[in-house]
């Protein structure tokens, strides 16, 4: 419902940036946290190790389709490069 957690008070939420948001991970350098953004209801939820991270990306995420996954551009292999 908006509320905060720290309070009584509701969240001002951001409903543009909340909706450019939505399917990606948010990064909080400062603190060092991570926030997965649900596509479905502009929720984050937080991503705190890497099995927490997993578990909820697998859960919430929509995945990737074959179509999607061709759209990737394809390199092309330099001879110059080592491996």
């Amino acid at each position: 419902n908006n509320y905060s957690p720290l309070g009584q008070n509701k969240v001002a939420i951001d409903d543009k940036l909340q909706k450019n948001l939505k399917g990606r991970i948010i990064l909080n350098v400062k603190n060092g946290n991570s926030w997965y953004v649900n596509p479905k209801d502009g929720k984050r939820y937080f991503l705190g190790n890497g099995a927490q991270a997993y578990r909820i990306m697998k859960y919430l995420s929509t995945g990737a389709t074959n179509d999607d996954l061709r759209k990737i551009p394809v390199g092309e292999l330099r001879a110059d490069v080592t491996q």
